[in-house]
């Protein structure tokens, strides 16, 4: 049995300052627990406020790069255990709840701040797998690779993963529980993090989708851009214990195909347009996710992470956040971006995929 990363307890002065602060965590997380336990409940809670991006300079000719700058020379802080013990209590009551509206032969395992339901033993990608397997080898792994990679703050409230064994139960479960219709055929991610999966298509997609549930606590307003071309990475990988590594995959063929003919829209207009869900959406996950890679590949995606959510967090909702995106790129790539959308379309046309 895989465990949860666990920080060294802190010893607390007295008991009376133990139950404090452990009321104050649950007060601080009701909300967010009651936010997703609603929604398992088939109520839509209220949308929050916007707020101002966090670290947004109140000044907008602060200069990115020494922002950038200053911002890295910050010491890093103590990280508090993870994680927290309303956390903990919040997936305990989101399975509950959900064992009243699920099949009485769906199993839950909870390993916070997963909570994932599905039958013992279900096919996928063509075998025979247990929940318990994909929970701790696909899910749990992939989580710590990710944290250890790339994202500082974790999810605070339950991330919850419905595993549904073919496509029939999948488009059925999805519609009586939330009334979500016109599905993608794999499984998708909802707005409140609730991972809805037909896993009989495999674990490629489901580690698609924890991405995005991941990415989100860590980096607000993420370009649609990044986090697509991301989670396609981790769509066929390899998982270490710290490390996550995206290998080539279907989507190769038709990138190559568009590059080889001269129809592929150059990676500026990609990262500025804002119109990634538009009519070349298919070839736009296609670049973003080979994009994503090449960075991998020249050792530069952790520092581009980083570098991105920064400059993001600096820029705010300014309208010229396009530019923030070209900014990163010739920061850490330390080109012109047009020379480095043609040395990343050479190395694309030279990748390999057998199927």
């Amino acid at each position: 049995m895989t465990r949860a990363l666990h920080a060294p307890p802190h010893r607390w002065e007295s008991a009376t300052t133990y139950v404090k602060l452990i009321t104050a965590a649950l007060l601080m997380l009701l909300g967010a627990a009651a936010a997703t336990i609603g929604l398992l409940d088939g109520r839509t809670p209220a949308r929050p406020p916007a707020t101002r991006a966090a670290g947004r300079s109140p000044d907008t000719g602060t200069n990115l790069s020494e922002t950038l700058a200053a911002a890295e020379s910050q010491p890093a802080t103590r990280a508090a255990p993870y994680p927290a013990p309303a956390l903990a209590a919040a997936c305990e009551v989101a399975a509950e709840r959900l064992r009243d509206r699920l099949p009485p032969d769906y199993v839950f395992i909870v390993r916070p701040p997963f909570v994932v339901a599905g039958r013992p033993v279900m096919r996928t990608g063509g075998a025979s797998v247990s929940l318990e397997r994909i929970v701790s080898e696909t899910i749990v792994r992939a989580a710590r690779a990710m944290w250890a990679s790339y994202f500082r703050h974790r999810p605070t409230r339950p991330v919850v993963a419905l595993l549904f064994p073919d496509a029939a139960a999948y488009m059925h479960w999805a519609g009586a529980l939330f009334g979500d219709t016109d599905l993608p055929k794999f499984g998708y991610c909802r707005r409140d993090g609730v991972l809805v999966m037909n896993i009989a298509t495999g674990t490629g997609t489901l580690i698609h989708e924890l991405t995005h549930a991941l990415i989100a606590p860590d980096f607000r307003g993420v370009p649609t851009w990044f986090n697509e071309g991301l989670a396609c990475l981790h769509e066929q990988c390899r998982i270490g214990d710290d490390r996550i590594i995206g290998l080539c995959n279907w989507r190769l063929p038709a990138l190559q195909t568009a590059v080889a003919a001269g129809r592929l829209r150059p990676l500026r207009e990609l990262v500025t347009a804002r119109d990634f869900r538009g009519r070349l959406e298919g070839l736009n996950y296609a670049q973003a996710r080979y994009f994503v890679q090449y960075l991998q590949h020249r050792g530069l995606l952790h520092r581009f992470y980083r570098t991105l959510r920064r400059l993001h967090a600096v820029a705010g909702r300014r309208p010229d956040e396009g530019s923030v995106d070209v900014h990163a790129i010739e920061t850490v790539c330390g080109a012109d971006i047009d020379v480095v959308d043609a040395s990343w379309r050479r190395w694309v046309m030279q990748l390999r995929y057998g199927g």
